[in-house]
């Protein structure tokens, strides 16, 4: 079964829902924060968990077939070693005015920040990049509860989604939508 590294997982939250989405797959979440890494095996038991840095992944070259990092520092070197060939590597950055609104609320001003969100990644060729860009508004109470929520709900439908659907097409149907493909 094909082999799905999440680098930079947090909670989990994502690679379980990976998970769900494809059962079959054998997925590994990693993240550099043990506590993180608790709270996700507690939470999924059917995912791998590893604490470990995406400067010195513990996997085996060329193992994954897909390597997923969701706002997360990246080591071009280390995913080439780890991705198969003909492995696809998958990353989500936050965009310039990411949560720009949220931002406003919690700091009195706001410094702008440039957001490289086409990086020049060395060995992978672009396939495909989709900008998710929407807006929501919340108001009243829902702002004192945005607070305590670790995620926002919407995004993350959105993401799983799309994910799913393009995994889905990777592994069960066997087409070739992917977002970077390894050149080595």
């Amino acid at each position: 079964s094909p082999l799905l590294l999440d680098v930079g997982c947090g909670e989990g939250y994502y690679t379980s829902r990976l998970k769900e989405s494809l059962p079959k797959a054998e997925i590994c979440g990693m993240d550099i924060s043990k506590l993180a890494i608790n709270a996700a095996a507690k939470s999924c038991k059917t995912v791998m968990w590893a604490v470990a840095s995406s400067f010195d992944l513990p996997v085996a070259d060329n193992s994954c077939d897909v390597l997923l990092s969701m706002f997360a520092p990246i080591c071009m070197e280390e995913f080439h070693r780890v991705l198969r060939p003909d492995g696809y590597y998958f990353q989500v950055l936050a965009q310039e005015d990411h949560l720009l609104g949220l931002k406003s609320i919690i700091y009195p001003t706001l410094t702008h920040k440039e957001k490289n969100t086409t990086p020049d990644l060395p060995g992978f060729i672009l396939v495909r990049q989709i900008p998710i860009r929407f807006t929501f508004t919340v108001q009243g109470e829902m702002v004192q509860s945005l607070f305590l929520i670790h995620q926002i709900f919407l995004m993350n439908i959105l993401f799983v989604f799309l994910i799913k659907s393009i995994l889905n097409e990777l592994f069960l149907k066997k087409y070739h939508l992917k977002f970077l493909k390894n050149r080595i």
